[in-house]
């Protein structure tokens, strides 16, 4: 699995979640001063080891240091982006695929974060993270790619590589489960399932980059 457009976005998105923490609230901080490398991720090297005053390493593992709530997200965190196109392409769609193994692979779910290794948006008030198409309706008042959260291009670039992101997954978790070759069979009906909902621009592009990738 190579590092791509989607595991560098997704890296960048980690960096301002991790930051945002760090000056918002002033409980946790990244050691290292850039973006998360594809190794970082691929090796899930988040586990507590330490912490100094001011430094701490961070656990993928605790959710505490890993997810925010909807409401936290819309009112503090969002406007903190520096990249809103990308930033929110990444969230669409790896929260998409995300969703997709959690309702129809539940039992790799915990291998396939290890992989993905996304901040979880969680619902505010109820269990359970706040579903993609929310991330899509940012902004009621525009068109969508007419609004400052989404753009044509990153959720067009995004999708592309975010499907040969999630087919290198499934080869992944096919050799290091007790799953069966064609436990992923069906994913493409899976996921626009998970989408219905989705403005139907958007369903095309991630559709499109589905069809292209067969």
């Amino acid at each position: 699995m190579e590092e791509s457009y989607f595991t560098k976005s997704m890296d960048e998105l980690n960096y301002e979640f991790y930051k945002f923490h760090t000056i918002s609230e002033g409980q946790y901080i990244r050691l290292a001063d850039e973006p998360l490398t594809f190794l970082e991720r691929k090796a899930h090297n988040f586990e507590r080891i330490g912490s100094t005053k001011n430094q701490t390493y961070l656990s993928s593992r605790d959710s505490s240091n890993h997810s925010m709530c909807s409401c936290h997200f819309k009112m503090h965190f969002l406007e903190t982006l520096s990249n809103k196109h990308k930033n929110i392409s990444t969230l669409i769609f790896g929260s998409l695929i995300d969703q997709m193994v959690h309702s129809y692979h539940n039992r790799v779910h915990n291998k396939f974060n290890q992989i993905l290794l996304m901040p979880k948006i969680e619902n505010c008030g109820w269990l359970g993270c706040y579903h993609p198409q929310g991330f899509t309706k940012l902004d009621n008042h525009l068109p969508i790619f007419e609004n400052k959260y989404i753009s044509h291009e990153h959720m067009q670039k995004i999708s592309k590589s975010g499907i040969i992101f999630l087919k290198d997954a499934f080869k992944y978790l096919i050799k290091n489960s007790t799953g069966g070759t064609n436990m992923f069979n069906g994913w493409e009906e899976k996921i626009s399932n998970a989408m219905q909902e989705f403005d139907p621009a958007i369903r095309l592009i991630i559709k499109e980059s589905i069809d292209k990738s067969s």
